[in-house]
């Protein structure tokens, strides 16, 4: 199976290094976007297909975001119609928030909890991961019925987990070793 992680990257990677250079982060960050709400569209998605030629899928494509993305970007998605990589346009996005994030020193932490947090406690989560971290922390928070008992914190790769199926994992592999 074909990894397109690295791609994803190379991508995110040059187009966030040519929006740092022209100053334009926030910029290039919305035209991403704006791009992402329109490839969600059912037909929009069914042109990324590849039956139609990647010429027109990107003139199409670069028709309907209009005045929304300058002439670099339209040059993106021309390249990323050639190559058949549009469909990867959501992941990009994201890649590009990380390093936008990374960038500025930014952590995206999200705490899925099996119940409401209080206040208190999300504000103990929060010191605690900007403690760790010594960086500025956004923090999301959701619940989830599925998660026995506990929360689970998220951040990047690194996940924290503090459910009650989560200890009991740990304490399988432990009895196992």
């Amino acid at each position: 199976m074909f990894n397109y992680l690295s791609i994803i990257r190379v991508y995110a990677k040059s187009i966030f290094e040519l929006a740092k250079e022209e100053k334009k982060i926030d910029n290039w960050e919305n035209m991403l976007f704006f791009s992402v709400e329109i490839s969600r569209n059912f037909q929009i998605k069914k042109l990324f297909s590849g039956v139609l030629s990647s010429e027109y899928t990107a003139r199409v494509f670069i028709t309907l975001c209009g005045n929304q993305i300058n002439l670099q970007f339209q040059n993106l998605i021309k390249i990323m119609a050639e190559n058949k990589r549009l469909h990867l346009l959501k992941n990009v996005l994201s890649e590009f928030i990380y390093l936008k994030n990374n960038y500025n020193g930014i952590i995206e932490a999200k705490i899925i909890s099996s119940q409401a947090l209080n206040e208190l406690q999300i504000h103990h989560i929060f010191f605690f991961l900007k403690k760790k971290f010594n960086r500025k922390i956004n923090l999301k928070y959701n619940i989830d019925s599925s998660i026995i008992d506990g929360f689970i914190i998220k951040i990047n790769n690194m996940v924290i987990d503090m459910s009650i199926r989560g200890r009991l994992k740990q304490l399988e592999n432990f009895l196992n070793y």
